[in-house]
């Protein structure tokens, strides 16, 4: 087999978390020469149009996006098979897929 080229995306859930804020994980991942970016969930403190301009500034390529885990602090890991959690997770979903669509994400 002949060589294959691997490219790698930062997966800022883990990576960069001492640069902080979400926004300056992105510019740390870009400083150290990642092209693309997978996860984390729509964060409620950078709004949609302040997310699109992320990704122009940085020229990031959004690989995956995941969806809000829930209060994981206190213990929370997802909420979709949650009985009574039902009407969180389609809000979360469909904020997930907005942020998606608009950064060119699809999956």
């Amino acid at each position: 087999m002949t060589g294959v080229a691997l490219r790698f995306c930062a997966n800022l859930n883990f990576m960069f978390l001492e640069a902080g804020s979400l926004v300056d994980r992105y510019r740390a991942a870009k400083s150290a020469g990642f092209e693309g970016v997978e996860g984390p969930f729509p964060p409620t403190d950078v709004s949609l149009e302040q997310f699109v301009a992320l990704q122009k500034e940085t020229g990031l390529k959004q690989i995956l996006m995941n969806i809000s885990l829930g209060d994981v602090p206190g213990g929370q890991f997802g909420c979709a098979a949650l009985p009574g959690w039902e009407t969180e997770f389609l809000v979360n979903l469909e904020r997930t897929v907005e942020y998606a669509k608009a950064v060119g994400c699809r999956k």
